[in-house]
């Protein structure tokens, strides 16, 4: 698994001392500090209260438009980076913050209409350019959105994020060589980043050079010891090196930090079962497919060690399983299951507003787009990083995913197209919108 980072907006900002708000200018700068506190409903007050004081001031319209779109209000954010164009025309935030907008409503050549025009306005806006370069990429245009990065990097050439993503479409369009390349920039230009560690390490080992992939993961794991990820991909590694007992010993790792992770679960057994213990294997197959009973290639492998065992009845049992899985996007609900009358789902902000007073928010926004049979969840449409590290952690408030496979989490089944955060209870619940 990957991951990668979309700069997302630019605030407007002036240096005020702290004191009771009684300008516009002072407004603003409350709505900014509410902002970085992840209050963003708080924020849009402040905003509002700037910009009925001061109502041909641009900025704090801008800025209102970024708290929204924060809460996933992305139509009222665009309404609001609307005006801020009105009564600004020349200047480039508000049209780069609107294309932010308007990608994650998925609508992508919009979006990237709104960044040409920043970018119009303001040549050497890299953030313009960078955000371009991932609405390409969302977009398969991997070779435009390659010249978009590059244009960033050339605009800050200390733009570790732009080597990054630059790495990653690299590795999306087969050239691994590249990747890493891009990837040891972005080691280069931050050596404290695990991140790039761990995605040079994903494209070393699809590129067969599982020794180095090791190594690159090994750092990653010096940088950020708690960090499941990488744990689990030095496992597959070396599984492919058929070094198994050391495999086992990584995804023992892996599931130590994260417990509630499929996924080593199920490369552990399938490791366990290269070297024959099937009886092992199978309880690991077992654990993975408690933890998320739509894991279709957990059920395969079941079915394989089942059939190993001579137990060819449960055997069939868990391939028909798998098939199921594979082949039926819909839900699994029976007919007595099913509720008798429509269930009422609350809003994204409904959701929010039960948080405790200056709860801070995950920044975690993207989309399950994929299931593979050794990384699991594949996500993309990442909007930015978790605030809390470098892992991508589950369980956070305010995070927000949106579904392209069904899923389970927690045994509870989640359909395609489904929106899912954290409740204040850190449950994931579906909701009705991202209002």
């Amino acid at each position: 698994m990957r991951i990668a980072i979309l700069v997302l907006i630019t605030l407007s900002s002036i240096a005020m001392p702290a004191c009771g708000q009684e300008t516009a200018e002072e407004w603003l700068e409350e709505g900014i500090a509410l902002f970085f506190q992840g209050r963003y409903s708080s924020a849009v007050l402040a905003y509002d209260e700037a910009i009925r004081l001061d109502p041909e001031w641009a900025g704090p319209w801008n800025n209102k438009g970024s708290s929204l779109n924060n809460l996933g209000k992305y139509d009222e954010a665009i309404q609001a980076y609307d005006e801020a164009i009105r009564l600004d025309p020349g200047w480039a935030w508000p049209w780069n913050n609107k294309g932010v907008s308007l990608y994650n409503l998925y609508k992508y050549e919009e979006a990237i209409q709104a960044y040409d025009e920043a970018i119009r306005l303001d040549p050497e806006y890299f953030e313009a350019w960078f955000n371009k370069g991932n609405a390409l990429v969302d977009m398969g245009k991997y070779e435009e959105a390659i010249q978009a990065f590059d244009e960033a990097i050339r605009l800050d050439p200390e733009f570790a994020v732009a080597w990054l993503n630059k790495g990653n479409t690299l590795d999306d369009m087969g050239k691994y060589e590249e990747a890493i390349q891009a990837y040891d920039e972005a080691i280069r230009l931050d050596s404290e980043w695990a991140l790039p560690w761990n995605n040079k390490g994903y494209s070393l080992n699809n590129n067969g050079k599982y020794r180095e992939a090791i190594q690159a993961y090994d750092e990653a794991i010096r940088l950020d010891p708690e960090w499941a990820l990488p744990w689990n991909n030095k496992g597959i590694s070396l599984n492919n090196l058929d070094k198994y007992d050391e495999a086992i010993q990584a995804y023992d790792e892996a599931i130590m930090l994260d417990p509630g992770w499929a996924w080593p679960w199920n490369n552990k057994g399938v490791t366990l079962e290269n070297q024959g213990k099937l009886t092992e294997a199978l309880k690991c197959f077992d654990t993975a497919i408690r933890i998320y009973p739509e894991y279709a290639n957990a059920w395969e492998n079941k079915g394989v060690v089942l059939e190993a065992l001579g137990r060819t009845n449960e055997a069939n049992a868990a391939f028909a399983k798998a098939r199921d899985l594979i082949s039926d996007g819909e839900s699994m609900l029976t007919s007595a299951e099913i509720p008798s009358s429509p269930i009422t789902l609350p809003s994204y902000s409904q959701v929010v507003e039960t948080y405790p007073e200056g709860t801070e928010l995950c920044c975690l926004e993207a989309n399950i787009t994929d299931q593979t049979e050794e990384t699991g969840l594949t996500l993309s449409n990442i909007k930015c990083l978790p605030l809390f590290g470098g892992d991508i952690q589950f369980q956070c408030y305010g995070a927000k995913l949106t579904l392209d496979v069904p899923i389970t989490i927690d045994g509870k089944r989640f359909d395609v197209g489904a929106k899912l955060t954290v409740d204040k209870d850190l449950h994931w619940i579906q909701v009705s919108s991202w209002d």
